[in-house]
């Protein structure tokens, strides 16, 4: 697999992946640019890869220590790079064996977490972003930093496994604990994830356009049930739509 991995001069975490990169000696693919990560439209055309990653920070008001992983994407309105309503290419065995490595290599008093699908940019090759947060302490915390790397390093150099069914998530918080589970517990691996404060924008279209973005298959919706609140009968009528089976996290996880 081909690779890139771009380091932003703007982002603290960043640089401070960028001089882990450098203690393990994986710096071969790296490319540092001036601009935020979130705002590089088509930066897959100047730097091109079946895949990138953007190693970066995560802000949060909560401030709680995270290590965490998500694709870009946007359900409704682009408020922080890419488009409106668009998704990029998406890679879900690289997002589940990128998040199992987090957990596997954190030795430190951080929660390890996926994120929900959000924010730019708007790329035609899937790409991931690799997070330390939530404040300027932790973003300048070299031990932290190590450990995305290694972790990069891992994701990109070691055999993982690939036999995973792959699904589209819908529902719950921006940390998604529900789909965290499915992720750690489950042969199941997450391409994008709709979470509840973007199901007004969820339609049909865009799940055609997540069923397209997905690199493989997808094989059902899998719905947070008890974090959809009153969207229920549209989520059932969607998955109709799009004749995809719909399974419920909570029947899965029994």
């Amino acid at each position: 697999m081909e690779y890139k991995i771009i380091i932003s001069k703007k982002d603290l975490a960043s640089l401070t992946i960028y001089e882990a990169l450098k203690k393990i000696n994986f710096t071969e693919n790296v490319h540092v640019i001036q601009e935020r990560t979130i705002y590089t439209e088509d930066i897959d055309k100047k730097y091109p890869a079946d895949f990138i990653i953007f190693p970066t920070k995560h802000q949060s008001e909560s401030l709680k220590k995270t290590l965490s992983v998500h694709n870009p994407g946007n359900w409704g309105k682009a408020e922080l790079g890419g488009k409106d309503s668009t998704l990029p290419p998406s890679n879900s065995i690289i997002l589940k064996n990128a998040l199992l490595e987090l957990k596997k290599l954190n030795n430190l008093d951080y929660e390890v977490s996926g994120e929900v699908t959000h924010h730019g940019p708007n790329l035609s090759t899937p790409s991931l972003f690799i997070e330390i947060g939530s404040s300027p302490l932790q973003w300048k915390d070299e031990e932290a930093a190590l450990i995305i790397a290694k972790t990069i390093k891992s994701i990109i150099k070691n055999p993982h496994p690939t036999n995973y069914q792959t699904a589209i998530g819908i529902g719950g918080g921006h940390y998604m604990p529900s789909f965290n589970k499915i992720i750690e517990r489950t042969n199941i691996s997450l391409s994008f994830i709709c979470p509840k404060h973007n199901l007004e924008s969820l339609n049909e279209n865009i799940l055609k356009q997540a069923i397209e973005k997905t690199k493989g298959y997808v094989d059902f919706l899998l719905v947070d049930w008890k974090g959809i609140g009153e969207h229920k009968e549209k989520i059932k009528k969607l998955a109709e739509k799009i004749n995809l089976p719909l399974k419920r996290v909570d029947q899965v996880l029994k």
